[in-house]
């Protein structure tokens, strides 16, 4: 009777290899499922079957998801279930109701919350908080960098009237003495005749005056002394040799200054060659500007001008902001030596208090070489090219999207540019994978065969994740059917030889007879 258990025990395990072969048959599609075999071996007369999952790596299918991760290299995903801990190839993560990044069975990936890396028992629910905002940060530093051409010449912005005022009696041109009734542009000019007079500055702000003809012996100096009143400190009024009323910017530069004298409509009088040109245009300034943030992220435009002096290699600046007030170093110089290069430190601490109730601001503006290779400012006989090359202050920012690099490292991205790392997945190395027990979804169990998991961050594992990626199955179809069509023939094998032990056992039966 004995002879049965053999072949009895050959049908049991190629129908456990059966079933196992099917199980992998009907995971065909699943993510990261890894394909088992069952092997056998002969122990004390029966056979034994042992079964084993090949972690062999899959291939990556390409999905789009950024949740969606693969394990390119050694390793697993570490998932929690309440207190317990399971580790998975299967990387087909979503965003629960709380924020939580999970897998189908609702169970949460691990890693570490922020930029650090710390051991197994600081893990943690990975959590993507779409409310998160990261705080705005005053600007400290401001980077200039480009060319101040060297060939600036520093010029005054000129405006001239349209036609030269002249004599009545020869039409020679009119000198400052000249009275107004003796021009060949007036006419009829009569006491209380008003004139009005308006225009901007060079910084763009309104002027204005008024000139009121009083009396016959009024001239052209009353004129100009009336316009240059109503320019006090930016521009400067005189007649030229050719009779025109000239009106030059008190400093060099680019300017915004206009002119207009308009008379009143009650005037019985007339004065023509009121209107005014623009002759010489300013020059020798460059100019650049850069939006800087307070403690409160609040944005203000930094606006600073360069100015070419008649010194040779020195520039004057000036720094003026949109709103607030500038409480230190306005404006100052700088000078190039013979080579173009700036001279000094390039450093310009400014004080700056913001509106808006945010605190006082203390900003350096770098004009020389910095650390990361660029070379400041310089004044070479080029093209000016002046810019802010940066500045290390934000507005605060939500968050608006999110990626995972190849090291596992969550990067959020939020709505005033900035990038940060909100966590860091992390995986497991075991020192034989193949101790490890299947548990449902594609999940495994650390055993004493397993060994104690190593958990670190993919990078300092050999290991990359793939986001937008999912592992595919390591069955291999037509191989499960070959090695199920051998599992079929075993088992009949095994039944014949049960078969077979009967007609024997029947025979044996009839000898008694």
């Amino acid at each position: 009777m004995s002879s049965f258990y053999i072949p009895v025990s050959a049908l049991r395990r190629q129908q456990q290899r059966l079933e196992l072969l099917g199980t992998n048959i009907a995971n065909i599609n699943t993510a990261g499922y890894k394909a088992s075999r069952m092997t056998f071996v002969e122990t004390l007369g029966t056979v034994t079957g042992v079964s084993r999952t090949i972690f062999k790596q899959g291939a990556l299918e390409f999905t789009g998801n950024a949740t969606d991760l693969a394990i390119q290299g050694n390793g697993f995903f570490v998932i929690r279930n309440g207190e317990e801990r399971f580790y998975t190839r299967a990387g087909a993560f979503s965003i629960d109701a709380n924020g939580k990044l999970v897998n189908s069975d609702g169970f949460a990936l691990q890693g570490w919350m922020g930029e650090s890396v710390s051991g197994a028992s600081s893990l943690e629910d990975i959590i993507i908080d779409n409310n998160l905002v990261v705080p705005a940060k005053a600007t400290n530093n401001l980077w200039l960098n480009g060319n101040l051409n060297a060939s600036e010449v520093p010029v005054a912005e000129v405006w001239s009237s349209g036609g030269a005022f002249t004599l009545s009696a020869n039409g020679t041109p009119a000198v400052v003495g000249t009275k107004l009734s003796a021009l060949s542009q007036a006419t009829n000019l009569t006491v209380g005749d008003k004139f009005t007079i308006s225009g901007t500055d060079p910084d763009g702000n309104a002027v204005s005056g008024t000139y009121t003809y009083a009396a016959a012996a009024d001239d052209l100096d009353d004129l100009l002394t009336a316009i240059n009143a109503a320019f006090v400190g930016n521009a400067t009024a005189t007649l030229d040799v050719d009779g025109k009323i000239v009106l030059t910017d008190d400093e060099t530069g680019k300017s915004q200054t206009t002119i207009r004298i308009t008379a009143d409509d009650g005037n019985v009088g007339e004065l023509s060659n009121l209107s005014f040109v623009n002759t010489v245009p300013g020059s020798g300034e460059v100019t650049t500007s850069v939006v800087a943030y307070d403690s409160l992220g609040n944005s203000h435009t930094v606006t600073m001008e360069f100015i070419r002096t008649a010194n040779p290699g020195e520039w004057e600046w000036r720094v003026a902001c949109s709103d607030g007030a500038i409480l230190s170093n306005q404006t100052g110089e700088i000078s190039f030596n013979e080579l173009g290069e700036l001279e000094g430190s390039g450093v310009i601490p400014l004080i700056f208090a913001p509106a808006g109730g945010a605190d006082e601001m203390n900003i350096t503006i770098r004009l020389g070489s910095s650390d990361d290779g660029y070379n400041g400012i310089s004044q070479y006989d080029s093209v000016s090219t002046l810019l802010v090359r940066k500045q290390d202050g934000r507005g605060s920012g939500s968050l608006k999207d999110f990626y995972i690099d190849t090291a596992g490292a969550v990067i959020g991205l939020f709505t005033n540019g900035e990038n940060q790392t909100l966590a860091q997945v992390a995986l497991a190395q075991f020192a034989n994978s193949g101790g490890l027990i299947k548990a449902n979804g594609g999940n495994f169990i650390a055993t004493s065969k397993s060994g104690i998991p190593q958990i670190d961050a993919a990078s300092s594992l050999g290991a990359t994740i793939e986001s937008g990626s999912l592992e595919v199955s390591t069955v291999d179809m037509a191989d499960q059917f070959t090695k199920m069509i051998e599992a079929q023939r075993a088992f009949q094998a095994a039944a014949r030889v049960i078969t077979t032990f009967d007609q024997i056992l029947e025979e044996t039966t009839r000898l008694k007879r």
